[in-house]
């Protein structure tokens, strides 16, 4: 059999989820949510993670802030089998959030 390997370059960050909300925005005024959502987001990340879950040796090669998101990235990635040697972690920099989805 042969042995399949990927490296995947790409950016990394969360995507932030908002449920359930009481109304639409309106400027200046504060809308509650009832529920708000964390996930990686990042379509390479996403596709590292999917390939590693069908058992392809998956490495990923990006960079993450120093911070609470980062290492939720980073474990999200660990979880699914994904490489992370190649991610820098980052005290300069910190980890994104790419937008709001709003449900």
């Amino acid at each position: 059999m042969i042995h399949k390997k990927l490296f995947v370059v790409g950016e990394l960050n969360i995507d932030v989820k908002l449920n359930n909300i009481n109304g639409f925005p309106i400027l200046e005024e504060e809308i509650l949510a009832d529920n708000l959502t964390i996930t990686m987001g990042s379509s390479s990340a996403i596709f590292a993670s999917n390939i590693a879950s069908i058992g392809i040796n998956t490495s990923f090669c990006g960079m993450v802030g120093n911070d609470s998101f980062g290492s939720f990235i980073l474990d999200e990635l660990k979880k699914k089998q994904v490489n992370t040697t190649y991610i820098i972690e980052s005290v300069e920099y910190k980890t994104i959030s790419r937008g709001i989805c709003i449900y």
